[in-house]
């Protein structure tokens, strides 16, 4: 395996964990100062990723399929984490009540 291309995903790997890093960070429901030890620990675990998936001697096809598919899951998932969680207003999907030792829901009574 050429070190340039090993090289070359780890650096891809890093920017990746930089985007982890943001969407994370914009996840919580407060903006707070940014914790730089989680911060970076996600840029640091992207460079092992990117190392290990060049190392492995992985196509760029190969892994941007794999791992697109794998980090859209992420990204959606955490876009609307921040999406819901800036707009409290926004409406939410109203939870079945169910009885305790029971599994089916209960029917909402019309009055």
């Amino acid at each position: 395996m050429e070190i340039m291309s090993v090289l070359w995903t780890i650096v891809i790997g890093m920017a990746s964990g930089i985007v982890a890093a943001c969407l994370g960070y914009a996840k919580g429901t407060k903006l707070e100062r940014i914790d730089y030890k989680k911060f970076f620990g996600t840029v640091i675990v992207g460079a092992i990723i990117g190392g290990f998936a060049g190392q492995c001697g992985w196509s760029y096809d190969q892994a941007y399929q794999f791992f697109l598919t794998t980090g859209m899951i992420y990204v959606v998932e955490n876009m609307a984490k921040a999406i819901v969680r800036r707009f409290p207003g926004l409406p939410k999907e109203k939870k079945a009540k169910v009885k305790k030792g029971e599994d089916k829901p209960i029917e909402d009574e019309e009055e």
